[in-house]
């Protein structure tokens, strides 16, 4: 649960950013180290299609985990471009990606993923991560990957179904309450499991979709501050009283405590191919 950056969508805004990039970078490069974000990674640079030389752009870029991965697959004759809409994160990537031993040149680039400063066809390859699930308009954040890529070329996106996160509780009422406590500060918290839909409202071809679930039966201690602002949120919007909201999360921490916890949680890494010639308006 805890790569799914609970803080909520507001977090990830511009001037939030700038007042926490240390913090928020560090979140980051944290869920960056788990095996969850890992392996939807290679699956992501698997999906990209990228060969040596290529250009390829990493909206909402962040702190640059992925950097390293697009580096590997496009070479030293290749470039990366990193676009965010918070210069703090940038500077921080910059600072991260100098560390690397990778000799691909790197351009990183201030600006709105619903508006990119770069021309129709740019680039051979997109990708985004955990990023159109907090967007104001993540269609015309899509629609803009999309036009920035090369006809052939390749838009992927990982995104996680908040939605869809399930934890065992036998007041299964209570459990979605929590649920829908946690989500309701994510803008889109259903995105992973919606992108073949949107990806297909857009226009792109030969759409896959590939998921990555996580089985946990722990919770970190820190984590139950989430649970507990999830549970005030519920409280508040009248879906549980307090009694039962207070007795739900404390259910949660002696199923922690027995071993007896059991959640699970997934990613979507979804892509499609910028249409070409005849396969246009298909």
């Amino acid at each position: 649960m805890a790569y799914y950056a609970p803080a909520g969508s507001q977090a990830w805004d511009q001037e939030t950013v700038a007042q926490d990039v240390k913090g928020l970078t560090a979140h980051l490069d944290a869920i960056a180290e788990t095996s969850p974000i890992q392996l939807a990674a290679r699956h992501a640079i698997e999906l990209m299609h990228l060969k040596i030389g290529n250009r390829a752009l990493d909206a909402g870029c962040g702190a640059g985990s992925f950097f390293s991965a697009v580096a590997e697959a496009v070479g030293p004759n290749g470039e990366i471009v990193g676009l965010d809409h918070a210069p703090a994160f940038l500077e921080e990537a910059r600072s991260h990606y100098a560390t690397a031993t990778h000799s691909t040149p790197l351009k990183l680039i201030a600006g709105d993923v619903n508006g990119m400063p770069f021309t129709d066809g740019h680039f051979d390859a997109a990708h985004c991560e955990r990023m159109l699930i907090h967007l104001a308009d993540p269609q015309r954040a899509l629609a803009e990957m999309t036009r920035v890529v090369k006809p052939g070329g390749w838009v992927v996106a990982v995104e996680p179904d908040l939605t869809g996160w399930r934890f065992d509780l036998e007041d299964v009422d209570a459990a979605q309450a929590l649920i829908s406590g946690f989500t309701s500060t994510i803008r889109h918290p259903a995105m992973g499991l919606a992108l073949n839909r949107r990806m297909a409202a857009i226009g792109l071809v030969e759409r896959q979709v590939r998921a990555v679930t996580e089985v946990e039966t722990t919770v970190e201690d820190e984590m139950f501050v989430y649970f507990d602002r999830a549970a005030n949120t519920a409280i508040e919007q009248g879906w549980l009283s307090t009694e039962k909201a207070k007795d739900a999360v404390a259910t949660l921490r002696e199923q922690v405590a027995a071993g007896a916890y059991t959640s699970y949680s997934s990613l979507f890494v979804v892509a499609g191919r910028v249409p070409v010639g005849s396969e246009l308006g298909n």
